[in-house]
């Protein structure tokens, strides 16, 4: 495998920014296992043509996808807590808002002539249920033997759909999308 990831790129519209391995996700104290993950950015932003809204996926620090939508200012939702914003139907439900956070990874290239003063509204793929790649290593026992392991083991096969899914980019890039075209509709009466 090689350092730098070998991936296809399908957005929505023009693409200001790919960061293939940010120093914000933490490969190293929670070891990576060969995976889906491999061939896959760290971060993507790109303009929806669609909707015309900035959006953006990006890894948490531990190596699960997030994703965003940006509103600018004098949007309805600009400014607002997530708590206080109808319920958008996306992965696990709204849960971020904030602004651009300058030297994190929360922050975008805007797109030559797109505001800059936007408000993120994200999502994240880890919850109840998916998998992330730095935290198979807890699940592997690289920190011992996890205390359910053998319930594991023994009711792995009649539980199997219960097992933790990893979300992949395509994925994400999908979910951010349908969450544009929510944000994006008009206010209903």
């Amino acid at each position: 495998m090689s350092d730098q990831p070998m991936f296809v790129l399908v957005t929505t519209g023009p693409v200001s920014e790919v960061v293939t391995r940010g120093d914000w996700v933490d490969r190293t104290t929670y070891p990576w296992t060969e995976g889906p993950w491999d061939d896959e950015p760290d971060k993507v932003v790109w303009v929806d043509s669609f909707t015309d809204l900035d959006c953006m996926i990006v890894r948490n620090h531990s190596g699960a996808w997030c994703g965003y939508v940006g509103v600018p200012p004098g949007h309805r939702w600009h400014g607002k807590r997530y708590q206080d914003i109808d319920y958008l139907d996306v992965h696990g439900g709204l849960t971020f808002t904030a602004g651009c956070e300058p030297g994190t990874p929360l922050c975008h290239t805007p797109v030559a002539g797109r505001p800059d003063d936007i408000w993120w509204l994200g999502f994240d793929c880890h919850q109840y249920r998916d998998r992330a790649p730095g935290t198979d290593a807890v699940e592997r026992g690289v920190f011992g033997r996890h205390p359910f392991a053998d319930d594991w083991d023994r009711f792995g096969d009649e539980y199997a759909g219960d097992q933790p899914t990893y979300k992949p980019m395509s994925y994400v890039l999908v979910e951010t999308v349908r969450l544009a075209v929510q944000v994006n509709a008009p206010e209903t009466p």
